[in-house]
C-alpha cells in the first residue's frame, strides 16, 4: 500500500502485545524480519520507523536488530 501511494517512509507499530498478549519478543522478530524481507524486494522505501509504546517492546526490537547486525544475517 505504501508503494501504491508513493510513500518513502513507513511506520510499523507493535500492536497486540498488550491487551491481546501476543508474545513481545516474537512480535519484534516478526516485525523486523517482515520489514527486512519487504525492503529486499522493494527499493522505494527510504525510512522505516518501528514504533514502540513500551520500553520492553523497544528492548526486544533492539535485541533482534543487534542480533541481525552482529551476525550479518541476510533474511
Amino acid at each position: 500500500m505504501a508503494i501504491d501511494y508513493g510513500c518513502t517512509t513507513i511506520s510499523f507499530p507493535n500492536i497486540s502485545t498488550g491487551a491481546y498478549r501476543f508474545p513481545k519478543e516474537e512480535a519484534a522478530r516478526i516485525a523486523i524480519d517482515t520489514v527486512i524481507a519487504f525492503l529486499q524486494e522493494h527499493d522505494a522505501i527510504d525510512k522505516v520507523l518501528f514504533i514502540c509504546y513500551e520500553t520492553d517492546n523497544f528492548q526486544y526490537m533492539k535485541k533482534h536488530l543487534d542480533f541481525i547486525t552482529s551476525h550479518k544475517i541476510k533474511i
